[in-house]
């Protein structure tokens, strides 16, 4: 997978996310594949390397929720 089609699914899979949040994450991801390019790995390998971007995506929303429950303790905290 190349880069763009790979931070495209990614950006999609993080859809849930704060505006703010999602674009950091994006910058990460972008910066991976830049350090990696630097390297002479190809995208697709980097892309490889780097794992689904659609369980990422899951993965970031579960720590997303983990994080607002811890801030907001109370029951209704989840719905926020």
């Amino acid at each position: 997978m190349q880069k763009d089609e790979y931070l495209k699914k990614l950006s999609h899979s993080l859809v849930s996310l704060p505006d703010s949040e999602r674009k950091d994450i994006l910058a990460d991801y972008d910066e991976h594949f830049q350090m990696g390019i630097a390297d002479g790995r190809t995208e697709a390998e980097i892309a490889a390397a780097l794992g689904e971007p659609r369980s990422i995506g899951r993965e970031y929303a579960a720590l997303s929720l983990v994080r607002r429950a811890e801030e907001a303790p109370s029951p209704g905290g989840l719905s926020r």
